[in-house]
């Protein structure tokens, strides 16, 4: 089956945000295994790289628009999401925060999170890509299966 380049395209834009959103996606629009994995594994490596090398500029860009405010007034309860990361973070590590990072945390905020913990892109982006490739395989073994 010929699939449009536009197809490609929303699976792998889909995927560099949000990888569970991008395999079903992927899978709907008739995608093989071999094509869903690849497509989304490429998505999910290029969102990872994107915001690995980006994400300061684009909080600098968000605070120029929106200033920080002053947190010491009022005490914020924290999120699920910030106690999966800290539980992830205290227990796991870099593994832990890479794990959650494609499907759990989506690819922009837990790149952005696991650099802040883990600033050596070296050493972080390869687990960052495994995770996503793993995920990608999962997730794509699940429908044929």
């Amino acid at each position: 089956m010929a699939f449009s380049f536009a197809n490609i395209i929303s699976v792998l834009l889909t995927s560099m945000v949000k990888l569970i959103l991008g395999v079903p996606l992927a899978l709907g629009l008739g995608f093989s295994f071999w094509q869903t994995l690849f497509v989304c594994f490429v998505g999910g490596s290029m969102g990872v790289l994107f915001f690995a090398f980006f994400s300061q500029k684009l909080m600098d860009l968000y605070f120029s628009v929106f200033p920080k405010k002053d947190k010491s007034e009022k005490k914020e309860k924290e999120t699920f999401k910030q106690k999966m990361v800290r539980k992830a973070m205290d227990k796991y590590g870099l593994i832990g925060l890479a794990f959650l990072t494609p499907v759990f945390l989506s690819i922009p905020f837990g790149t952005f999170i696991t650099l802040r913990y883990f600033p050596n892109k070296l050493k972080t982006i390869p687990y960052l890509f495994v995770s996503v490739f793993l995920w990608s395989l999962g997730m794509s073994l699940f429908r044929f299966v």
